[in-house]
């Protein structure tokens, strides 16, 4: 029989090839002998250096036959983890993080469950950059078992209190680009104080944002009155997230509203913990990253997602915050060009987003077989590197990589938008902010309608025809890539017909920044209306609610109804009188 150490030394030499030669090692002893056996084999293959298919197959199948013969020991997890990367197996990735939590949360050990759970919920998004997210069940009724013990359905309100009070729960406080904060600051900042307190809550470390750009949102939320509550000195996962959810108590919040409440299991855990009578989340992107089933509600700003969440969901206006003061200073655009080194004569077509949106090189490989066509023709990506996007160098040849330029993201995007001439949407994800930014500049758009019979999908989907009126962008259907290539040109070439969709689509704008009081109230109302639905769920001082407190909360839903009209019939009677 050949030496287990002679199979190993022909492994590393690259002239193993026949795997007969190690069945024996494989198949006698114990389990863990025949794991370890199989993972030591598994560990040459993959450290050989000779990476061909026949060891990289080799090498799986050992690595699936430990794991599996181990009962997913976390010893061999790294190992597994490599191999499944190697091989191009990233669901195999998922599933393995996934294990690994479970038998954690099986062991009462909450901390190390989440942290697998995290990994399990990020692996898409962190190794094939792809928003791409899933519900487990599994995981979630074994972590809503594991918590059931800490879940109290009875809830204090102040006796003496005249308002509602929210809770909100920010997530990505690190950040200071982060927008779904942003959005949380300025429905805090909008609220009418009079009939609504607001305390704003993260399970974030205080410590380790004060040290990032975050520590901005510390400072502006207590300018507004609503300082950011965190988790007590020192505490870590899951402990800060009892802690929050005690605190949330304690301020005796008639409604929590989430902003992510699946970004990661920590948000999942507040949430399904119910520190509040009603459980209301924001949802802005997949279900499967922003509604957790335990909600009670969700508030969206689009239909598709409405279509697809698993609870109750309200449309509202998007309470997006941007900048609309309309841009044409043409030095200021010549200028920009030129620090880019690009003449007035040039035509440059701009994208803008996150490295994540810009994944489909079918869309890159279209605009690329226009730009042959002209010379002066340019594309600006700005958000991503080249070597962000995958099969960019099957789709971009040797000569014409000059006719694109890779901007990795700057907060200051928009002096690219400035040197523009036509901004494409990003597909088949689209874009929200930046349509906005784009039209702000006046820039003729091109973007892609959403297709409804479609399961919503964050890499697949676009918000555009929700952001603006009818006929302002030029749409194409999903897929086109015919009509997509021959309107470009169309822009192009034709600059009457360019300057008329500029007009349109900063007309076309149907969210509006500056009445962002009027989009609250929106939220507002909402918030009274399940506050009269759900005002039973409330004990005041320990004693069933009273009458005059259910005559309170109806009285509140009339006059947030009542101003909510009259808010909007001054509207329309404004409108009437400019447009007279």
């Amino acid at each position: 029989m050949t030496d287990f150490n002679e199979i190993c030394k022909s492994i590393s030499e690259g002239s193993f090839s026949d795997f007969k030669l190690v069945v024996a090692f494989i198949s006698e002893g114990s389990a863990s002998k025949k794991a370890e056996a199989n993972f030591s084999l598994a560990e040459k293959f993959i450290s050989s250096g000779n990476l061909n298919k026949d060891y990289i197959r080799f090498a799986k199948v050992c690595a699936e036959r430990g794991w599996l013969i181990s009962g997913f020991d976390e010893k061999y997890l790294d190992l597994y983890i490599r191999i499944c990367i190697e091989s191009s197996d990233f669901s195999g990735v998922k599933e393995a993080y996934k294990k690994t939590g479970l038998k954690y949360l099986k062991k009462s050990d909450l901390k190390n469950s989440i942290r697998y759970f995290n990994l399990w919920q990020n692996t898409y998004p962190h190794l094939l950059k792809k928003d791409d997210y899933s519900y487990d069940f599994e995981i979630m009724d074994a972590l809503n078992e594991a918590i059931k013990s800490y879940v109290n359905n009875k809830y204090y309100s102040s006796e003496k209190s005249q308002k509602i009070k929210i809770a909100y729960l920010v997530h990505g406080v690190y950040n200071y680009s982060s927008i779904l904060t942003k959005i949380i600051y300025n429905l805090a900042k909008n609220h009418d104080k009079s009939r609504f307190e607001i305390s704003v809550f993260s399970t974030d470390n205080y410590f380790k944002v004060k040290l990032q750009s975050g520590s901005r949102f510390i400072e502006d939320f207590k300018v507004i009155g609503c300082p950011i509550v965190f988790p007590s000195k020192f505490l870590e996962s899951p402990e800060s997230v009892f802690d929050i959810s005690e605190k949330i108590r304690d301020f005796k919040a008639d409604i929590l509203v989430a902003a992510s409440g699946l970004a990661d299991f920590e948000q999942y855990l507040l949430c399904a913990l119910k520190p509040a009578p009603i459980v209301v989340g924001l949802l802005l992107g997949p279900p499967a990253q922003f509604c957790p089933p335990v909600l009670d509600y969700g508030i969206t700003w689009s239909k598709h997602i409405a279509v697809d969440s698993p609870v109750e969901t309200f449309i509202t206006k998007p309470a997006i915050q941007y900048n609309r003061i309309q841009t044409e200073c043409e030095s200021d655009k010549i200028k920009v060009r030129h620090d880019m080194g690009f003449s007035s004569e040039d035509i440059l077509i701009v994208s803008a987003g996150r490295a994540l949106k810009f994944q489909n090189s079918d869309m890159i490989l279209s605009v690329s077989e226009v730009l042959k066509e002209y010379d002066n023709a340019y594309f600006v990506i700005v958000g991503a590197k080249k070597t962000d996007i995958g099969g960019i160098d099957s789709v971009i040849t040797p000569e014409m990589e000059n006719k694109f330029y890779f901007i990795e993201w700057d907060l200051h995007y928009e002096k690219y938008l400035e040197m523009a001439d036509i901004y494409v949407d990003t597909f088949p994800s689209g874009g929200g902010v930046t349509l906005l930014d784009a039209a702000r500049y006046s820039l003729p758009i091109i973007s892609f309608s959403d297709d409804f019979s479609n399961i919503f999908d964050q890499v697949d989907w676009n918000i555009a025809e929700e952001l603006f009126e009818n006929d302002s962008l030029i749409m194409i259907p999903r897929y086109d890539y015919e009509l997509f290539e021959k309107s470009l040109k169309r822009l192009i070439e034709d600059k009457p017909f360019r300057e008329f969709f500029s007009r349109k689509s900063f007309k076309g704008i149907s969210v509006s920044d500056s009445d962002f009081r009027g989009i609250t109230s929106e939220y507002e109302m909402i918030y009274s209306n399940l506050i009269m639905d759900c005002g039973n769920k409330i004990v005041i001082s320990k004693s069933d609610m009273s009458l005059y407190d259910k005559l309170k909360y109806f009285l509140f839903y009339i006059f947030n109804s009542a101003n909510f009209c009259k808010r909007n019939v001054v509207k329309v009677l404004n409108f009437m009188k400019l447009n007279k």
